[in-house]
């Protein structure tokens, strides 16, 4: 005799190839009802709502360690001891707590071992797909369909001979951020030259200057960086870089904007730099103060 299959009484996640990508879907398996297995769901089914799961466990501990953070050794021996759960299960929960970017590599070692720390609360709970354990795609994540709002807005500001400057704006886009590059503010668009105005450019007088910046081109130029840096959350300064650079900082930062100076390697001291939130020297520390900068937000 068959037996007659309980609907819901258990699920299982599973990667499935949909829409060209890979995503976290849930099977429903029929058991019949009144097994063992089928009375274990259940059980798992009531606690689901009043407990908490492996993964917020992990996450909690990471949010009491604070900026001091915590290895993957140090995690599993927390949960061992409170929780009772096996050695692999919370190097999982790590991995995905990472991918969710709930967890940030702190770019810190510590007995050989990475450092991991909880990105800041975001004072607002979770998403119920997060807690139930899916995974945010990044495509969602950028369209704000992750249940956390729209992606924060960030105005990289640099040189254009600053060789690093597409490397944070790339970095910055693959954690889901939405990020102005003026070295190419929109599709076909390469932004503006001087040299779209007049090819000797280079040797104008300060009269040549003044009738240059009036320009429609340089006003076209002008507006489109404007409007980025007027809409931006936070502006991170690339070093090194000059003038223009530092005058779309300084706006930033007296317009209440968050602000990041961004250096790699050794660099010239300058006082005014005390006006931003942060001064990060590897992408590791960048990616963990624009979290937190935008988590407060």
């Amino acid at each position: 005799m068959k037996p007659v299959p309980d609907q819901g009484s258990l699920f299982r996640e599973r990667h499935r190839l949909a829409a060209g990508r890979d995503v976290l879907r849930t099977e429903y398996l029929p058991y019949a009802r009144g097994s063992r297995t089928s009375r274990a769901a259940a059980e798992n089914k009531r606690r689901a709502g009043t407990e908490p799961t492996d993964r917020e466990r992990v996450l909690a501990f990471l949010r009491e360690c604070g900026m001091g953070g915590a290895t993957d050794n140090e995690i599993i021996a927390a949960m061992k001891t409170r929780h009772g759960m096996k050695e692999n299960t919370p190097r999982a929960r790590r991995v995905g707590l990472v991918q969710d970017g709930l967890t940030l590599d702190s770019g810190e070692k510590r007995d050989g071992c990475t450092v991991w720390r909880a990105a800041p609360a975001l004072g607002r709970q979770a998403p119920e797909d997060l807690r139930r354990g899916r995974g945010v795609t990044l495509e969602e994540r950028r369209q704000g369909r992750d249940g956390v709002g729209p992606p924060m807005k960030i105005y990289v500001a640099s040189s254009w001979r600053n060789q690093i400057q597409p490397e944070v704006v790339r970095f910055l886009r693959d954690r889901g951020y939405e990020v102005y590059d003026f070295k190419n503010p929109a599709h076909g668009d390469s932004g503006f030259h001087w040299s779209e105005i007049d090819p000797h450019w280079k040797n104008w007088t300060t009269a040549e200057f003044r009738q240059g910046l009036g320009h429609h081109v340089a006003q076209e130029g002008f507006r489109k960086d404007m409007a980025a840096l007027e809409a931006c959350d936070l502006c991170v300064l690339v070093l090194p870089c000059g003038r223009s650079a530092h005058l779309e900082l300084g706006w930033a930062v007296g317009a209440g904007k968050r602000s990041i100076v961004f250096m790699q390697g050794p660099a010239e001291p300058e006082l005014m730099y005390r006006m931003v939130d942060n001064v990060v020297d590897s992408f590791a520390e960048l990616g963990l103060r624009v979290a937190q900068l935008g988590n407060a937000a």
